[in-house]
């Protein structure tokens, strides 16, 4: 598989502001076909951000808090726009990151925003002269009557999921990072984090009626300049949803070696994925002697 970085990469600089531009309380980034939009504004002081699909609202006005100081106004310093392919392994073998995107200061930090035609991602960036520790707070608040799929290992995301309305979650519920949700009209979502390096992973914990604030289990301290992993909202079909390269598109290409043809899937005897076969040492034996037989 090439890296991304070998493909042909065509970046349209669509606009570059200067940071004197005069500030505004309002910023919308939307997908390439129009559909997809995120706005973030200010309201009672607070920075908050809001996602709709053609119109229809996919996350709620949602409070975005961290650690590092923001502002009271919001300024565009660069628009852009990605359309490339890659290639990619799993569901197809070409990926196509193509979405409109957009810095947006907010005081003491920014907004990198992209919105593609299958959802939205959003990271922020601060400068960083010593060793940070970075905490993110940004909250998902989703419409009423929607049905959310959850499980609530936030360790290893590993559990049985259930389903149930979002009214039905209670203060304090612990969740895994990946939520499914259906709405009302038929329309679905899934939340997702992205180029997660060096930094603690992304849960969810409910804090108020339909409002799912992120968790990082663990201490992210940064050296350098910040950038946090991206957080992404893909919506649509479940067709849409299962096929998205959003989660490729934002994060870094593999640095294994610059040719990675020697890669190649292979078969596997598993002890987890078959019932009371825990990982001890007489199960291992067992497994290697069953992996053996079949000649893998």
């Amino acid at each position: 598989m090439m890296s991304k970085l070998n493909q042909t990469i065509m970046i349209l600089l669509l606009t570059i502001l200067p940071e004197t531009v005069i500030g505004s309380d309002r910023v919308t980034v939307k997908s390439p076909d129009g559909k997809i939009a995120v706005e973030y504004f200010y309201s009672d002081s607070r920075l908050k951000y809001h996602i709709t699909n053609n119109g229809y609202e996919i996350i709620a006005p949602s409070e975005i808090k961290w650690s590092v100081r923001d502002g009271d106004k919001l300024q565009i310093k660069k628009e852009y726009a990605t359309d490339c392919t890659y290639a990619t392994r799993g569901w197809h073998s070409t990926a196509h990151d193509h979405c409109n995107g957009a810095i947006i200061g907010a005081g003491g930090f920014c907004i990198e925003a992209r919105a593609y035609n299958d959802g939205v991602a959003w990271r922020y960036t601060a400068e960083n002269k010593g060793k940070a520790r970075v905490t993110d707070n940004t909250t998902f608040v989703f419409p009423d009557g929607v049905t959310i799929w959850s499980q609530p290992n936030v360790k290893n995301y590993e559990n049985r999921y259930n389903e149930r309305p979002v009214d039905k979650y209670k203060n304090g519920e612990r969740c895994g990072c990946l939520l499914t949700i259906k709405y009302p009209n038929g329309l679905y979502a899934a939340t997702a984090e992205g180029g997660l390096e060096d930094f603690a992973g992304m849960s969810f914990t409910v804090t108020a009626p339909n409002t799912f604030r992120v968790t990082t289990d663990g201490k992210s301290r940064v050296r350098g300049n910040i950038s946090t992993p991206w957080r992404i909202v893909t919506t649509g079909d479940l067709n849409t949803l299962v096929n998205s390269d959003i989660i490729n598109s934002v994060s870094a290409s593999a640095r294994i070696s610059p040719d990675e043809e020697w890669i190649h899937p292979g078969r596997c005897v598993w002890s987890w994925l078959t019932w009371k076969s825990d990982v001890t040492f007489d199960n291992m034996k067992r497994f290697s002697l069953l992996a053996s037989k079949l000649g893998f």
